[in-house]
């Protein structure tokens, strides 16, 4: 069964890709990879990523999030 997205759905998937293409491109995540970085993730790029609210998609919006989650 295809998956069809909304267009907010869209607009979100849109966002991100084109947020980790500049943000976390693949050497970016081998380099962390490569380091055995302790925490395996960036913390900068993690914080850019919440600010851009993305952390926030399935968190109700109850709780301050956007509610997306099934």
């Amino acid at each position: 069964m295809p998956l069809i997205l909304t267009e907010e759905q869209t607009m979100l998937q849109d966002a991100a890709h084109g947020f980790l293409n500049e943000q976390a491109p693949i050497a970016h995540l081998r380099k962390l990879r490569d380091e055995r970085d302790a925490d395996g993730v960036s913390r900068d790029l993690w914080r850019a990523f919440g600010e851009m609210g993305f952390a926030g998609v399935i968190i109700p919006e109850a709780l301050g999030g956007m509610g997306w989650a099934p």
